[in-house]
Formats: structure tokens, sequence, C-alpha cells
């Protein structure tokens, strides 16, 4: 019997522009955050123009937060930035920070509260004319429908994101976009179709130096081959992720891996091995949940 790997697509995640937009933003977008501490960072911002920095300096502070896979920090994050932008009507830097709460739930399993946040982002992101914006949020409503095992509704979005990408040059979100083109046919068993979609995805991501996205095409090329019984070639891509992985501090990519590997070594018959590679995944885990 051959193990089913666990496959990822990673999404694009923006950070927001350094220049102002003053339209009217979106008073109630996020109640629950309305009574939040004020942030330290916050703390020292009295101007305008200081406030724009320090929430942009926390929408950043969340990005990587969100790439170490700390998301219950990485929310806090958002929140906080999100309030400033709303109080200064940013409304491309709310569009930003919208769309990145919304990835956090998305990861977080929480698919609604992942809709409803993408949906406000990609209402603001097409009032800004905000394109690249706009490829991203229709990218991680397509991840959210994968999610979901709606196919056909996830391959909608997917493709007006793409075809957005290539309209205006952004390799980075249309490398996301084929890579997650590919799971959904790697989902649906097309696994020539997913290998053609991933191997796209591959060379742009190695191209421009997205090592977080190689690292999960890799990964996802590793799934492919194990589904179609190649193991010693499965096993080749996911320590390729692997290493990728440990090297950038991408953990919830790690996990996934080890945890491939782990399935890889047991189909080889190497049940000792497999054991300490899965003991790792689940040694990985439990630090993310930990910090959740």
């Amino acid at each position: 019997m051959r193990p089913t790997l666990k496959s990822f697509g990673l999404t694009l995640l923006l950070t927001c522009s350094t220049t102002v937009c003053l339209q009217k933003g979106y008073a109630d977008a996020l109640p629950f955050a309305a009574n939040s501490e004020k942030s330290p960072v916050l703390a020292q911002a009295t101007t305008l123009q200081d406030r724009k920095a320090e929430a942009e300096k926390l929408l950043q502070i969340g990005v990587q937060q969100y790439r170490q896979s700390k998301f219950r920090e990485a929310l806090e994050s958002f929140q906080q930035a999100l309030i400033v932008f709303q109080q200064l009507e940013d409304r491309k830097s709310e569009g930003t920070t919208l769309n990145n709460i919304g990835l956090v739930y998305s990861n977080l399993g929480q698919y609604p509260k992942a809709l409803e946040f993408y949906q406000q982002a990609l209402a603001i992101r097409k009032e800004v004319g905000d394109r690249a914006g706009e490829g991203a949020t229709l990218n991680n409503i397509g991840e959210v429908y994968r999610g979901l095992g709606q196919y056909p509704k996830a391959l909608e979005f997917y493709q007006q994101a793409l075809a957005i990408q290539k309209d205006i040059g952004d390799r980075a979100g249309e490398g996301g976009t084929l890579n997650n083109i590919g799971a959904v046919y790697a989902n649906l068993g097309q696994y020539p179709k997913a290998l053609e979609f991933y191997q796209q995805a591959l060379a742009i991501r190695k191209d421009i130096g997205d090592r977080a996205g190689e690292g999960g095409t890799l990964n996802n090329i590793g799934a492919v081959y194990a589904n179609l019984g190649q193991y010693p070639k499965a096993l080749e891509f996911c320590q390729q992720a692997l290493a990728i992985g440990k090297d950038i501090g991408n953990r919830a990519g790690e996990g996934i891996t080890l945890n491939n590997i782990g399935y890889l070594l047991e189909a080889q018959k190497q049940p000792t091995l497999a054991i300490v590679f899965l003991k790792q995944s689940v040694s990985t885990w439990e630090v993310i949940r930990e910090e959740l």
C-alpha cells in the first residue's frame, strides 16, 4: 500500500506599499480587535507619519511571525496594524492587512473566517486598483476552496489570479499560483498534469530566489512521485525541501516534509529510520502548537 504524503501550496503574502492612500476605510472591519491593548510598537508613535511607519513595522513583524508559523502572534500584529490603517484611512494597506489576516485563519483551518477577510481585502484591492494584491487574494481564495475540496471553484479563482499575475509581470505570484494549480491536479489524481504545473512553479521560484516557495514545490513534487510509487525519487525531492525549510526557519514546511520522509522510509522498509523522522515531525508541530 502506498503512503499518502501531504502536499502544500504556499500562498502569496504581500506587504504594504509606503504610498499613503487617504481614503475612507471600513471602521468595523475588525470589531474583535477594537479593545486590544496598544502594541509597544505603537506606543511611541505620535504624528500621522510616525503612526503609518509603526503600523508598517507591525505588518512586517507579522509577516515574519507568519513565515515562522507563529500564527497567533502574527494575528495580533496584523490586528494592531489594521486598526491604525483604518484610522489613517489608508485603504491599500488596509486591504493588504485584511488579506494577511485571512492567511492566518486559512492556516489555522478556519476557512469561513478566512473567506470573510479575503472578500473584504478583494473588494478594497479592486477599488484602489491594486492588481498585484487582487491577484494574490484571488489565489488565496482559491487555496481556501482547495482546502475545502471544492476543486472546480479553486481552479476558477486560481485561473483569475494567474491571468492578472501574468499580465502585470508578478512572477512571485505566478509561481505561487502555478504551484497551487498543481496541487489541485494532484488532489484529483492527475499526476502528469500536477507535475507540469509544479515544474513551471519551481523554475520561477528558483529564478526569483523564493526559497520558501521553492521548498514547498519541491515537497509537492516529492508527494507526486510518492503517489506514483517512485519512492527514491520522492525522497530526493523531499530531502531538498527539508534542507531549505531548516535553512530558512520554515517550521510548518519542515514539519510536513519530515512527516513525508518518515512515510517514504516506511514504504521502503526502513521502519527504524522512519520513526526517527516521524518523531521529529511530531516535535516540530508540538513547538508550533505551543506558540499558537
